[in-house]
């Protein structure tokens, strides 16, 4: 299975990693830091299965050419956004470490996130995943996420 990591956090991005070549080492995991280059991967790379961050660079630092690399509180979701616009039916997991997202009267906490990517993304978005690198819980979740889809 090709799994493809929009992350943008070495240490996370590391971690998730690590659980996968522990617990699914027939998995391959592309890694991507940036909304543009998990753009690219998915449109370009055979993917069976896309774990997501929800906030990240527009793009790669060592890739911006010296262009402005805004931040994007809801990268994840514009990403979800573009595979529904390009009919692309993914599996997708976001897994934030982050309670809330966006600032001031754009800001929503990760229930009201999950309920909204629930709603607007039924065929592609599985679930969320609140990563906490101090704790195991993250990996029992991203197993039974995997354990069903195994399943079917």
């Amino acid at each position: 299975m090709n799994i493809l990591l929009v992350e943008d956090d070495e240490h996370k991005a590391s971690l998730i990693m690590e659980f996968f070549s522990t617990n699914m080492p027939h998995f391959i995991v592309n890694w991507k830091k940036s909304y543009q280059s998990g753009m690219k991967a998915m449109l370009t790379l055979e993917i069976d299965f896309i774990l997501l961050d929800m906030s990240m660079p527009t793009f790669d630092r060592e890739n911006s050419f010296g262009r402005l690399n805004t931040f994007r509180h809801y990268a994840g979701r514009d990403i979800l956004e573009e595979m529904y616009r390009r009919d692309l039916k993914i599996p997708t997991i976001v897994v934030t470490q982050f309670g809330v997202f966006g600032e001031g009267t754009d800001a929503i906490d990760v229930n009201q996130l999950h309920v909204m990517l629930k709603e607007d993304f039924p065929e592609t978005y599985l679930g969320l995943v609140y990563f906490n690198a101090s704790f195991s819980n993250w990996k029992t979740e991203l197993l039974s996420y995997f354990a069903e889809k195994a399943g079917k």
